[in-house]
């Protein structure tokens, strides 16, 4: 798929050893969004970028480990990979999870909680803070 300021988004791979990249049109520069191995099991066919090139979707099917590491749960989802302008992207989990409500307080659905569909969070690692807003 190509954003209107030229830059293409391509999945390559099988389905369980793929890779989302993200190219300048002359295919000059590169940025990897996401590739299967330590944080993905699967990454899905057909990501979509923005019309500014500044977020990239795909779905993808999380690791427990990569879970722990970004205080969500494991799983399939659909992700977001932003932009935000520093150099850096942020990660989104747009679908495809449960939270406690309420639990243990880490926000994840652990086997003994009671669980709900959640808030859409941005990801921003193990020490990192959350914004969260409601999903309606």
């Amino acid at each position: 798929m190509i954003a209107d300021d030229d830059r293409i988004v391509v999945r390559f791979g099988g389905p369980t050893d793929g890779a989302i990249r993200l190219y300048k049109y002359d295919f000059s520069t590169s940025e990897e969004i996401a590739a299967a191995g330590p944080e993905w099991r699967a990454l899905g066919r057909s990501p979509g970028i923005s019309d500014d090139g500044q977020i990239v979707t795909f779905y993808g099917d999380l690791t427990s480990r990569a879970a722990r590491t970004y205080h969500t749960t494991a799983g399939p989802g659909i992700f977001a990979s932003i932009d935000e302008g520093t150099g850096t992207r942020k990660l989104i989990r747009l679908a495809g999870w449960l939270v406690e409500t309420p639990g243990h307080g880490d926000g994840a659905c652990d086997p003994s909680e009671t669980c709900r569909p959640p808030y859409a969070e941005y990801l921003t690692g193990p020490t990192g803070n959350k914004d969260t807003f409601d999903v309606k």
